[in-house]
């Protein structure tokens, strides 16, 4: 399965910020788009970015995203298949519960 390697992009930005002479605070003014949370979580590198966010950091930074693309050898659970099927897919579309509301409709009122 291939991730982002989220620390590995932490320590890019830190030391990025670092590097610049930059606060958190002060990259925001900078670079006005961004804001302190995402500069902070993409700092501390605990929770992952969205990919627009993702993106927009390797912009400024100017790094490529794929330096921190990484793929994993055997990260999938044993017994589940190497790829996935039609049937696999179907299986789970089958267990998802399904709630449509709808207005119901009568042909005389209920006393």
């Amino acid at each position: 399965m291939a991730e982002i390697d989220w620390q590995g992009f932490a320590s890019i930005v830190s030391a990025r910020l670092r590097r610049d002479g930059l606060s958190i605070r002060a990259a925001v003014a900078r670079w006005p788009e961004t804001n302190v949370a995402l500069w902070s979580r993409a700092a501390r590198g605990r929770q992952p970015l969205s990919a627009e966010n993702f993106l927009l950091l390797c912009r400024i930074l100017r790094v490529s995203p794929w330096r921190f693309w990484s793929v994993h050898a055997g990260t999938q659970p044993a017994g589940s298949p190497k790829r996935t099927t039609l049937r696999a897919i179907r299986k789970r579309m089958q267990k998802q519960s399904v709630s449509v509301c709808a207005k119901r409709e009568t042909l005389e009122p209920r006393a």
